[in-house]
């Protein structure tokens, strides 16, 4: 009882910064938007004088506007809500199947190709699944989203030093060294339509089943996220 009262006090002190993170990064866009929103009304009041496609380009920036700030409120209803159970050992090669399952059709839509070379024995792992899962989903995202549709991501598992490893890489433009740390801070982001919470989110998640999550040059030359948990048993080759 005691350690569920403690899950749940840790919970809600991270739902409340995120909460303020929030907060904090919804004010300046939503100053942008009532700009827009003020600008796209004066153009209307001209009536037959109205610029088309000044009222597209508008309309347009508005409606990228609130995608964003809707997608970060979806990431903190998605994280606000706790696991719902205790920590348990599967398997982390089947974690990650069912991860590249969930994002499959989305991988297809970009045509971005996938090469998966998992561990050919299981890697038992005790963590907290649905935490896991969803580091692992918010990753694979940012390795198809760091391609722009136009290059490839690998992804690799293997066991290592009593450690189960994923190794993620893509071949997008890579991670500078001064931002390796950065991009797992909470709301950093280096693209325009970024939220900057899945890998802040992922690195709670990762940490919290007592894992490490680091970036750096995979062998693509672009960016590699390496994610790597304690192992809960020996690993039996043929068993995944």
């Amino acid at each position: 009882i005691r350690q569920r009262r403690r899950q749940a006090e840790e919970h809600l002190a991270f739902a409340g910064a995120l909460a303020d993170g929030i907060i904090h990064d919804l004010r300046n866009p939503l100053s942008s938007l009532r700009l827009d929103v003020q600008m796209l009304a004066r153009e209307a009041e001209r009536g037959a004088d109205a610029r088309p496609e000044r009222m597209a380009e508008l309309a347009g920036r508005a409606l990228r506007t609130m995608e964003r700030e809707d997608a970060v409120l979806r990431e903190f209803l998605y994280v606000a809500k706790p696991d719902g159970r205790d920590m348990a050992t599967i398997d982390f090669n089947a974690c990650v199947r069912e991860s590249i399952d969930l994002l499959a059709a989305r991988f297809e839509k970009d045509a971005t190709p996938i090469a998966v070379e998992l561990a050919s024995a299981a890697l038992p792992v005790t963590v907290y699944p649905v935490s896991l899962k969803r580091a692992v989903v918010n990753v694979l995202t940012n390795a198809r989203e760091a391609t722009a549709g136009k290059g490839t991501v690998k992804i690799a598992t293997r066991a290592e030093h009593g450690m189960a490893v994923l190794c993620v890489d893509d071949d997008g433009p890579g991670i500078e060294p001064s931002e390796r740390e950065r991009i797992f801070e909470m709301f950093y982001t280096t693209r325009p339509e970024g939220t900057g919470l899945g890998l802040s989110l992922a690195r709670t998640a990762v940490m919290k089943s007592g894992g490490t999550i680091t970036a750096g040059v995979g062998d693509l030359r672009g960016a590699r996220i390496t994610i790597m948990l304690p192992l809960a048993g020996p690993v039996v080759a043929g068993e995944s």
